[in-house]
């Protein structure tokens, strides 16, 4: 590991506004002429990288495996057809060793705790009658929703969840 000192970006996150104090995104910053840091938009993780190809700095969230992007690919198909146990148990095994699947789980993990919020919202609405409307909605969402973020995973790139309450950043 290369010795990397964070406070070459201001405010300890790279590019950083110090009249706002907003950070940059999470992603990929490069900390010398061969490697990459990975900042995940609060703080710096412990993941390194080499640089990508031509020296740049790695796009799409980082680089990324098949094997990542596969594993990602059925975190999000397992939500879908299983529950959120399988994404759950799948995200706790691989996130330290990838920013890409530990991004992918809590994004994941975010949705599947959201989804229960609106569903339970959605019965109790039932009783003014809104909730029967509410709730094949809420069905359709998690299709679509899921279906993207499966297609997001396998190409690569990062995916958040539109309605999606962010408990885990």
């Amino acid at each position: 590991m290369s010795s990397f000192d964070p406070s070459q970006y201001p405010n300890q996150s790279p590019g950083a506004d110090s009249s706002t104090g907003a950070g940059a995104a999470p992603g990929w910053y490069p900390i010398d002429q061969l490697s990459q840091r990975y900042w995940d938009g609060y703080e710096w993780t412990n993941h390194v990288a080499p640089l990508g190809p031509g020296g740049g700095v790695a796009q799409s969230g980082g680089i990324t495996t098949n094997e990542q992007r596969t594993y990602a690919l059925f975190m999000h198909l397992g939500s879908l057809f299983v529950g959120f146990l399988v994404p759950l148990i799948m995200w706790l095994i691989k996130r330290e060793e990838s920013p890409f699947i530990d991004d992918h789980g809590k994004q994941l993990m975010n949705w599947n705790i959201s989804l229960v919020i609106y569903f339970v919202a959605s019965v109790l609405l039932v009783l003014v009658v809104i909730g029967i409307l509410l709730i094949p909605i809420l069905i359709l969402l998690h299709l679509i929703f899921s279906i993207m973020g499966a297609v997001a995973a396998n190409r690569g790139d990062l995916y958040r969840y539109p309605i999606a309450i962010p408990f885990f950043s």
